[in-house]
């Protein structure tokens, strides 16, 4: 027999509706017997990146996958002015995909 251990976090938050589902409605959870406001885990990381940015000195952020490519094409024009954004944006794309960093969703 093997031992299953199942952690729930219950946060107490302030009279809000943080997070709604597609239809507008508060998301809930039924935890207890009792039905909850729930929030999930999308809202708690971007509420985690926000303040991030305000604690946080922006050298010590990563850069989010989806921008990296612009970032590289930015650091690449400044180094060499040479390079036309478009071909600097599909020099990085192909490395990151050599790399297994997929930058579209």
């Amino acid at each position: 027999m093997s031992l299953f251990i199942d952690v729930h976090a219950l946060q107490t938050l302030p009279p809000s509706n943080i997070n709604r589902d597609d239809t507008g409605a508060p998301k809930t959870a039924t935890f207890g017997g009792v039905l909850r406001h729930r929030v999930s885990s999308q809202a708690w990381k971007k509420a985690i990146r926000n303040d991030f940015k305000n604690q946080l000195d922006p050298s010590e952020l990563g850069v989010r996958t989806r921008r990296v490519v612009g970032k590289i094409v930015d650091a690449v024009k400044a180094k060499d002015s040479s390079w036309d954004s478009e071909r600097a944006a599909t020099a990085a794309e192909q490395l990151l995909l050599a790399a297994g960093i997929k930058t579209t969703p």
